[in-house]
């Protein structure tokens, strides 16, 4: 074992031992020579201690045992194109014998013919990887390899990082290590040879095992390319890129947002049909270039044959009609070749191997006008009168009915606004509400709702994700507004056939009905009425007839309700009547009463008394039937007798869009349907900015304010309530009118002449703000990143004037990634106008960049960008990156491992040197001296000790316990002895009475028992013939008391410390 510091120019503080000796030679000349030496030892033991621990004093110790961790690549690319390695067992059979083995039962068979050279302390693990490390096998003394290794697959390699896990995951410090990487090199992020050189700084040596592909018929789309940016109304020109490893035939077909384009003509299809002849070979283009031009177009040919040796592109012109980015994905069709077969029948082959890599993405930024989007729920010529007259004022629209709207973030994209034209609820799913909630917040989109009996709390909106994300009215009316309640009774089926499954969900249909009806309780306003009935033979308030102060106790009950026995509609309904019908003051200011009757059997029963006793007492019925089993006869005749609506639902997952529908029956009270003159308020609205009084209004919906400072409500209801309100919310702007705009409650207002501009100032105002023409944005992705640049022109005369910084923007970014999801994204200044920033992109598709530009002035610009990562990134190259491979090799002092030959690789050969150092700091040791020194040196000044007196105490301990053995020697002696004369003594005392009064003869037992009439000594020693204490213990007293000892009356504390003190100045004299 050998020492070394960390920091030995710190030896030099031990120079002061000199004046720490000499100094305490000197004061302390007055004490003894003996205490005055072990007072100067310890203060330099304690500074040599001190001095070594800050000099970084370790203990260092070499090992020869080695390590060897197999790094395994488990990407696509391996197992769809490598070509496993071949396995030699000289001495034993291969664990796995099959044709078709595995690559990574070859790669496991490989690993253990080639440890056949382990040493006993040497220790073997595996780490896997494909865009993520996994460490399968911690080192161990056993070479050890999961047979699952390589079950989970994800797309992406990244071997830098699986070396660093590798180096990270060896457990013995004292050992060295060995890594041997099994890869194709095909990376799709990293950088490994920076890994490798991080290796080689830590000593680490890597050999390398190369796999080589077997790559059949193979076809892939290299790239789909179309130009940056471009204006409405132009035609793209989409250019699409095949390659294959031979000629083949197929179909090419081009999508545009999702819409397969036609482009076969009047032919059959829509696809482009290609054959062999189309193809060229891309070798044979390069030799005639090498020929004329020389060398370099040789480099670049290497690199194309890579994806293959045939090539075939495409140009394809695309018209564009829409503004915002536009998709285009291309995607190749492989021709089904059927064969025969030469036992029976044929076989079918395709001339493609590989799915993934059959398609690639990209998309264009178009530039217009803008264009906004109209959700129309009116229809007809009514719903008809605001699209004309924003279209009258140049305003772009895409009018669609609430089923088509959008599903995903990107195609919303495309519009700079959103308009609901009397939208209920159910008519948007959740999801689709979390989209526009974020399209507007996180992407700057705009958002108008208007009323109409279907809209706001009427419509089913109260606490949905817009009202409470986007909206800046509320839906749910405050508490003080006199409003007559509703009361709803959910009358739902809890038979056992209501534990179906549905589809691959994990849920039931109970699970689901059950969410459905949550939901539903969910619209309800604090003063409804809600009660839940469960049926299956019979029936039950699950949750009796109440307020709905608790929606969410009403929700755990709803959901806890478990499937199991028959089903009675009829005994599910008489509990519901009955329960609506009680006279309560609750029940008799509710002004509607609804039931809502759910299950997915039933029975023949008559229903027609209770039809008839819900009628008398004004009481609807809605029934709702799931799945196919339902009595959809006996469901839609007590919909139509009750008053209500029928809805068939064969999908369970469309429940709660049809719940939320039937509990806004209740909700009609907040239709307020009055002729009034809207208030108007001077809050500096640039709407509401010259335009003439606004006439009257026939109707509207109830809401509330929101009591936001940003909020702006230029005009109110007849009795104060929000009617028209804007707010911005989040990187976007909103917009609620409760009123309508078409001739049901805004007749007036059409015939206003400032109906068309206060809509088109309404529309203009929310949407997004329109793209830069100036800044250029540029983005790509590199490996798992997206690098954007964005370059804004610089006003040379402002940064003359204000400095370097007069050209800085405030700048927002979002970026919508191919999930659907958004984040931010933060851009840094790097240099006048210039700024650039880095986000994850681990996942294929497009990244759509949205970056929203302010100047301290106020003025906002919108800027759109992005980049695409084609799926199946590795398996677009038909060839292993062996080059890679020996570099990394040689930057380690590395082996190039062959695969066919394991028992030659001797893993864990010591041909080259492996030694590792471990090292130990010893300041943990040395704490513990350290502390010891110091409370001795402390002792030694505090305490005034003579080694004389200690000695000559210890001289006297040392007498006292040998006198004492000797005492208690002599005094057993004498018990025995006087014993054995007490029996004698008794045993002729007994001979010689002869007739005498009897004498008891003493017991062997009672050894020390008197016999009776003898006398007690009063001194037992002497009785027995031991030692004299008493006179003993008085010569030893008065050999240890001192001559001039005070008596004890005399000696007071006071006289017993003064003494003390004169005798210690005595001897140091």
């Amino acid at each position: 074992m050998n020492f070394r510091l960390d920091h030995p120019e710190l030896l030099l503080l031990l120079l002061l031992v000199l004046p720490i000796g000499w100094l305490g030679w000197k004061y302390l000349a007055t004490v003894e020579p003996i205490r005055r030496g072990l007072a100067i030892g310890l203060r330099v033991g304690v500074l040599v201690l001190l001095v070594l621990m800050l000099a970084g004093l370790r203990a260092e110790q070499r090992h020869t045992e080695l390590t060897v961790i197999a790094v395994v690549d488990q990407s696509p690319s391996m197992s769809v194109f490598g070509e496993p390695p071949v396995s030699a067992f000289p001495n034993q059979q291969p664990i796995n014998t099959s044709a078709n083995r595995s690559m990574s039962q070859a790669i496991r068979d490989f690993l253990v013919a080639a440890s056949e050279d382990k040493q006993p302390d040497d220790r073997f693990g595996v780490v896997t990887y494909d865009n993520r490390p996994t460490v399968v096998t911690r080192p161990g003394n056993e070479v050890r390899l999961d047979p699952s290794t390589g079950a989970q697959v994800r797309e992406g390699t990244d071997t830098a990082k699986a070396l660093e896990w590798a180096m990270a995951a060896k457990s013995d410090a004292n050992t060295a290590l060995r890594l041997v990487l099994v890869t194709d090199g095909n990376d799709t992020s990293g950088d490994t040879l920076a890994a490798a050189r991080n290796a080689a700084a830590a000593g680490v040596v890597i050999d390398v095992l190369p796999i080589d592909y077997r790559v059949g018929e193979e076809v892939m789309v290299e790239g789909v390319y179309t130009p940056i940016e471009a204006r409405e109304g132009q035609t793209v020109a989409v250019r699409v890129v095949l390659r294959g490893t031979a000629p083949a035939r197929g179909q090419l077909q081009l999508k545009h947002d999702g819409r397969v384009l036609d482009l076969n003509g009047a032919a059959d299809g829509k696809g482009i049909p290609i054959v062999p002849s189309d193809w060229s070979d891309s070798r044979a283009l390069t030799e005639q270039q090498q020929d004329a031009q020389g060398n370099e177009i040789a480099v670049v040919s290497e690199v194309q044959s890579e994806s293959g040796r045939y090539v075939l592109a495409k140009q394809i012109d695309v018209p564009i009609f829409a503004s915002g980015a536009n998709r285009f994905e291309a995607v190749f069709e492989p021709a089904v070749i059927t064969a025969p077969v030469a036992v029976a029948g044929s076989a079918t082959a395709s001339s493609d191997s590989v799915v993934v890599n059959n398609s690639a993405e990209s998309f264009t930024l178009v530039q217009g006008r803008g264009r906004v989007l109209l959700v129309d729920n009116v229809g007809g010529a009514p719903g008809s009168i605001l699209p004309e007259a924003l279209q009258q004022r140049q305003i772009n629209l895409d009018v669609i009915p609430p089923g088509d709207f959008p599903r995903d973030t990107a195609a919303l994209t495309r519009y700079d606004a959103v308009i609901f034209q009397n939208v209920p609820a159910e008519a948007i799913t959740g999801q689709q509400q979390t989209m526009l909630a974020r399209y507007v917040n996180d992407l700057g989109g705009g958002f108008i709702m208007l009323g109409g009996p279907d809209s706001f709390g009427a419509g089913g909106w109260t606490n949905s994700i817009i009202d409470q994300s986007i909206l800046p009215v509320d839906c749910e009316i405050p508490s003080q507004t006199v409003l007559p309640s509703g009361a709803l009774a959910i009358v739902i089926d809890r038979s056992g056939s209501m534990g179906a499954p549905v589809g691959n969900s994990g849920k039931t249909q109970q699970e689901i009905a059950s969410e459905a009806a949550a939901l539903a309780v969910q619209t309800l306003y604090q003063h409804d009425m809600i009660g839940v009935v469960a049926f299956d033979s019979f029936s039950q308030w699950v949750v009796p007839m109440q307020r709905n102060r608790n929606p969410q106790a009403v929700m755990r009950t709803l959901r806890s309700i478990n499937p199991g026995g028959g089903t009675s509609i009829l005994a599910g309904l008489e509990r519901a009547y009955e329960g609506l019908i009680q006279n309560t003051q609750d029940l008799r200011e509710s002004s509607i009463k609804h039931i809502i009757l759910l299950s997915d059997g039933g029975a023949d029963e008559n229903f027609l008394p209770i039809i008839n006793k819900l009628n008398r007492a004004n009481i609807s019925v809605s029934t709702i039937g799931v799945g196919d089993g339902h009595r959809a006869d006996i469901l839609e005749a007590l919909a139509l007798a009750g008053g209500g609506e029928y809805h068939p639902v064969l999908d369970p997952n469309d429940l709660p869009q049809v719940f939320v529908k039937e509990a806004r029956t209740i909700r009609k009270n907040l239709i307020k349907e009055i002729e009034f003159t809207p208030q108007r308020r001077n809050t500096g609205s640039p709407i509401m900015a010259n335009l003439p009084s606004t006439p009257s209004l026939n109707g509207l919906v109830l809401t509330g304010p929101k009591y936001d400072r940003r909020i702006d409500m230029p005009l109110l209801g007849p009795e104060g309530e929000p009617l028209f309100a804007h707010w911005q919310v989040g990187l976007g702007k909103s917009a609620a009118w409760t009123s309508d705009a078409t001739n049901k409650w805004a007749t007036p207002w059409l015939n206003w002449g400032g109906y068309g501009d206060f809509w088109a100032r309404t529309v203009r105002y929310v949407s997004r703000p329109s793209a830069s023409q100036q800044a250029e944005l540029t983005a790509t992705v590199e490996g798992d990143q997206l690098r954007v640049r964005l370059d804004v022109p610089v006003d040379a005369e402002a940064e003359q004037s204000a400095g370097a910084g007069a050209a800085a923007q405030v700048i927002q970014g979002k970026v919508l990634r191919p999930d659907g999801n958004i984040t931010d994204i933060d851009l840094k200044q790097v240099g006048p106008g210039l700024y650039e920033a880095l986000a994850p992109a681990t996942e294929t598709g497009s990244y759509i960049l949205n970056l929203f530009m302010g100047t301290p002035g106020g003025e906002q610009t919108f800027i759109a960008g992005g980049a695409t990562r084609a799926a199946g990134e590795e398996l677009r190259k038909f060839k292993p990156n062996t080059q890679l491979l020996r570099e990394i090799a040689a930057t380690t002092g590395g082996r190039v491992l062959d695969p066919a030959d394991p028992v030659a690789a001797s893993l864990f050969d010591r041909t080259h040197r492996f030694e590792s150092v471990s090292t130990r700091p010893l300041r943990w040791t040395l704490l513990p001296w350290l502390l010891g020194l110091l409370l001795l040196d402390v002792a030694n000044r505090r305490i005034a000790w003579d080694h004389r007196a200690i000695a000559a105490w210890a001289k006297q301990k040392m007498s006292v316990q040998r006198r004492t053995a000797t005492e208690t020697k002599q005094t057993m002696s004498a018990l025995k002895k006087r014993r054995k004369s007490v029996q004698h003594s008794g045993a002729e005392g007994a001979q010689a009475s002869n007739g005498d009064a009897f004498v008891p003869v003493p017991e062997k037992k009672k050894k020390f028992e008197a016999a009776a009439g003898t006398k007690v000594s009063a001194d037992f020693a002497d009785a027995v013939g031991g030692a004299k204490a008493a006179s003993e213990s008085s010569s030893f007293a008065s050999q240890a008391k001192p001559q001039s000892e005070t008596p004890p009356e005399e000696a007071t504390t006071a006289n017993r410390l003064l003494a003390a003190k004169r005798r210690a100045r005595e001897k140091n004299q």
